[in-house]
């Protein structure tokens, strides 16, 4: 089972539904499932479909319902056209090899709890010796070569509503 989830802006689509088939597979059968609210926020509501990949590789869009028009979300962003699979599968998003390791199965006895990681250190510097260096003073934003491109991310994403 693979959970794949769609942030969107809150209130801003009647529904999704996920539309699925095999990477290298295209002759398969195309899956259209709905996919259910499951959180909100203040800002977002979160949708998600859990599905079934068989073959371990997957390729996906999401379709859309805003009011009466129908967006396709894909690799080259929202379009109204239904994306054409091309070479390769592009432009759907493709988990092209799901390896077993990374399914996450629940053990019974954890099934419905709930589970705290509480890490102290990170309320309360208690052993200066191990910080990795340079540390930042608490509260600041670590600055690297990434930073830039995540904040440019962030924005995009924050004005066009969708997360993946």
């Amino acid at each position: 089972m693979v959970s794949i989830t769609l942030q969107a802006k809150k209130k801003d689509i009647r529904s999704c539904y996920l539309i699925r088939g095999d990477s290298w597979e295209p002759d398969l059968p195309i899956q259209k499932v709905r996919m259910d609210k499951i959180a909100t926020d203040d800002s977002f509501d979160y949708f998600r479909a859990i599905i079934k990949v068989p073959s371990r590789r997957v390729r996906y869009v999401f379709l859309v319902e805003k009011g009466e028009k129908r967006l396709w979300y894909s690799e080259i962003g929202l379009t109204t056209q239904k994306p054409k699979v091309g070479e390769l599968g592009l432009p759907y998003f493709e988990i092209s090899y799901i390896r077993e390791n990374d399914v996450c199965s629940v053990p019974e006895w954890a099934k419905g709890g709930v589970i705290y990681q509480i890490f102290p250190e990170r309320f309360c510097n208690g052993d200066k010796t191990n910080d990795s260096s340079p540390t930042k003073e608490w509260g600041k934003l670590p600055v690297t070569e990434d930073t830039f491109l995540w904040r440019r991310l962030a924005r995009h994403n924050r004005k066009n509503s969708i997360l993946i």
